[in-house]
């Protein structure tokens, strides 16, 4: 499926053929690259601590860590967004350049569901780094109904939420 990295490519490569400014698209993707790449490593660092959870069971250590450690950059991500939405919402929408190639296009955002309007699945998929920090609170959630009340990561999940939460 489509990633907002891979549109951050083709919507510079588009800029760069037809000679246009590339400091919308600078400014609208900023931060991306450092938001997939915290997500690329928590995740690698959750499938581990997964895979030894039986016998380590330290996810709620490995939240609270990365939680204050790592995941600021949602929180820069998020500040910028509502601004960077209506950046890309007027260039794709607006009647140049930018509406009259990508207006156009279609994008498969799933190997196995048809292919859809670059823009409609554009925006979505803009959304999605910023649903990553959720989708832990829901797994904590989980994990925590899931394990018996004196269980010894119960304090870390909680403080993993809350220095989650925080973000």
């Amino acid at each position: 499926g489509e990633r907002p990295d891979s549109f951050q490519t083709m919507m510079t490569q588009f800029a760069r053929d037809n000679s246009l400014d590339l400091d919308p698209l600078t400014k609208g993707f900023h931060g991306l690259s450092s938001i997939l790449s915290v997500q690329r490593r928590f995740l690698d660092a959750l499938r581990k601590t997964v895979g030894e959870y039986k016998t380590k069971e330290k996810i709620g250590e490995l939240v609270e860590e990365w939680a204050s450690t790592h995941f600021f950059v949602y929180s820069e991500f998020v500040t910028s967004q509502d601004d960077n939405a209506l950046l890309f919402n007027d260039l794709l929408q607006s009647k140049g350049k930018y509406h009259k190639h990508f207006s156009k296009i279609t994008v498969k955002p799933h190997p196995e569901k048809p292919a859809q309007p670059f823009m409609s699945v554009f925006f979505g998929t803009y959304q999605t780094p910023v649903q990553r920090l959720p989708r832990v609170m829901l797994l904590l959630r989980e994990i925590k109904k899931n394990l018996p009340q004196d269980h010894h990561d119960i304090p870390h999940i909680d403080a993993g939420s809350a220095a989650v939460d925080k973000v």
